[in-house]
């Protein structure tokens, strides 16, 4: 047990700003790099390194020294992170599973059923292996915007047609098309 750390902790609980601020110097550098390993991407990490931090001024109280300063906020990044990784795989789970309750609903009793073509298919299921939450929503807008170009192509390039065709509402796929930036290609 260092009694440096004791001490700078003790003055950070006290409101000290500056000995936080130097506690943020001495280990942002070592956590920035853990939280980054663990996200893959800088915004993320920079993010969750606030978080961290944020965390950790709330948790001061319940540092006891058994170890140093460095291992327990590391230790507290980690976990914040496995907790953050867990919310996002959450997230993307929620989104995949949405998106195939969608093409589960393109095909409508007494329509004609929409036939989604295979490479697109694997489209939609490869986006679930998506590395980051960015490129996982790159890869759903894409597939959304296929669906609704392959609607619009089986009903002849009618609104309405393409809206029955996908089980939405009329104004819905209007709002979706303009979201998706499909209104020139549509047109065309």
């Amino acid at each position: 047990m260092r009694t440096a750390d004791l001490e700078l902790v003790e003055r950070c609980q006290q409101g000290n700003a500056e000995a936080f601020e130097e506690l943020y110097r001495e280990h942002a550098g070592r956590l920035y790099s853990l939280v980054f390993r663990m996200t893959g991407s800088a915004e993320e990490a920079e993010d969750l390194l606030q978080d961290v931090f944020l965390h950790a001024h709330r948790k001061l109280g319940s540092f006891r020294g058994e170890s140093s300063l460095g291992t327990w906020l590391y230790r507290l990044g980690m976990n914040r992170c496995l907790d953050y990784l867990r919310g996002r795989q959450v997230k993307m789970g929620r989104a995949t599973d949405s998106l195939e309750n969608a093409i589960e609903r393109a095909v409508v009793p007494g329509t004609t059923p929409m036939i989604l073509p295979e490479d697109l298919v694997e489209t939609i299921l490869d986006s679930r292996q998506a590395s980051t939450p960015s490129r996982f929503h790159d890869a759903v807008r894409q597939a959304k915007r296929e669906v609704i170009i392959k609607a619009f192509e089986q009903s002849g390039g009618s609104h309405a047609g393409a809206a029955q065709a996908l089980a939405l509402h009329p104004n819905y796929l209007h709002r979706l098309i303009g979201t998706l930036g499909l209104k020139s290609e549509l047109k065309a």
